[in-house]
């Protein structure tokens, strides 16, 4: 069973005991990422990540740590958090947990850690402008979210990570990280009372008189992406519009819907435009959710003589579906669903994340059977209503490949009916 407590401070903790594996998994985060920063600062939290992530203030790495006590560790970066996290066998946990706390709480950035890991930072840039389906999508969501803090990769550009300095990074630290916007989350085998007195006794005596950075509320606005690639030859395409929120009530059930478009081999976009029709290898549709907004995504990759089809099927269909929703379908998708809530509940990993982010999302713990329910109650009637009003939002159309004739906005924007 998890529980959620609240240490005086403000740093919450979540504790889900579970007596049948020999591993434990935890999360450390706090909700800071790529939205707090600002045009000058770009990739400030994710170059962070990569410092705090890397070595101890001795000079050892984490990993070779976390090997010797039979663990292994990651962090990351989004849009609203950053999180450094790991798991492993159930003896070695106190020793990962302090090792972890150590780090986030250090705030030290080394000069010369700071400019080696610059190199890695360029590299990584340079590795996402290289992958095709990596940089459309990164410019796919800069044109819906455009200038502003939301739609800005976490990884910043090149300029701006030149530009960022051990001194900038500790005033974003000392800014952002803070007691209460911090999270910690521990599920699998462990005595939960000792972690408590562990977690109250690395983080209790933390506090900070700054205030955090405020995001910038997200604003849609949509619009055309397209680069040339001669290398190329076939096109990657991602149709996107406006989602909703994870605290919105269309949020199940624009999820519903859009699993039965494009969500797997037996969703309408893959039976008839890869079944019948045999147009492309892989098609497929999902949502993304925020706390301020949200999107919609049809992405498919085709050949260029297949492309105006593969593009008038995609919105034929997704301009259809309001309407014709059946219950094979809904019950399919539902059962699904229900599939991937006990899968959940079999990987001490995605229960560990699973009630981290629902507290972060809703502030309470929700279980992943409490979940369903709310996924089993939803009516076509209201996946019809969510999709009509996603429908009518604006169009954002982004397209990479070599050179070619592509159906241009407006014939996109009729094929969809917005």
């Amino acid at each position: 069973m998890a529980e959620l407590i609240k240490l005086p401070n403000g740093v919450r903790v979540i504790t889900c005991h579970v007596d049948t594996v020999e591993t434990t998994a935890f999360a450390i985060s706090t909700q800071t990422g790529s939205r707090h920063e600002n045009e000058s600062n770009q990739g400030i939290a994710h170059f962070m990540e990569h410092i705090m992530a890397g070595k101890t203030r001795d000079g050892v790495l984490l990993s070779k740590i976390m090997d010797d006590i039979g663990w292994w560790s990651n962090a990351a970066t989004w849009k609203h958090q950053t999180a450094y996290y790991g798991k492993g066998l159930a003896d070695g946990f106190a020793k990962a947990f302090e090792v972890i706390a150590h780090q986030f709480l250090g705030g030290w950035f080394p000069d010369e850690e700071v400019e080696k890991e610059r190199k890695v930072i360029f590299e990584e840039i340079g590795l996402c402008h290289d992958d095709n389906s990596r940089w459309l999508g990164r410019n796919s969501f800069q044109t819906s979210y455009p200038d502003q803090p939301f739609g800005r990769q976490a990884l910043g550009t090149k300029e701006t990570v030149t530009a960022i300095t051990a001194q900038d990074m500790s005033g974003f630290w000392q800014k952002n990280y803070h007691p209460e916007n911090t999270l910690i989350s521990i599920a699998g085998k462990f005595d939960r009372d000792k972690a408590v007195d562990l977690a109250q006794r690395l983080f209790g005596g933390w506090s900070n008189p700054n205030t955090p950075e405020i995001p910038v509320p997200a604003v849609y606005k949509g619009g055309v992406w397209k680069e040339k690639r001669d290398q190329l030859t076939q096109a990657e395409v991602i149709l996107s519009m406006q989602g909703v929120p994870y605290i919105d009530p269309d949020y199940l059930p624009l999820a519903l819907g859009s699993s039965v478009l494009g969500g797997g081999g037996n969703s309408r976009l893959n039976k008839i435009i890869r079944e019948d029709n045999r147009l492309v290898y892989y098609i497929g549709s999902g949502t993304s959710n925020f706390s301020d907004t949200g999107m919609f995504e049809i992405d498919f990759t085709t050949s260029l003589e297949n492309l105006e089809k593969v593009l008038k099927l995609s919105c034929q269909l997704a301009r259809d579906l309001p309407g014709s929703l059946t219950k094979e379908e809904i019950d399919n998708v539902k059962l699904k669903f229900k599939r991937r809530t006990f899968e959940t509940l079999e990987s001490i990993s995605s229960v560990c994340w699973w009630y981290h982010d629902q507290v972060v999302r809703y502030g309470k713990i929700i279980t992943p059977q409490e979940k369903y329910l709310q996924y089993q109650a939803i009516t076509a009637e209201q996946v019809d209503a969510a999709f009509r009003k996603m429908l009518g939002s604006k169009l954002t159309y982004s397209i990479i490949g070599p050179e070619m004739k592509e159906p241009d906005y407006a014939a996109v924007c009729g094929w969809l009916g917005s």
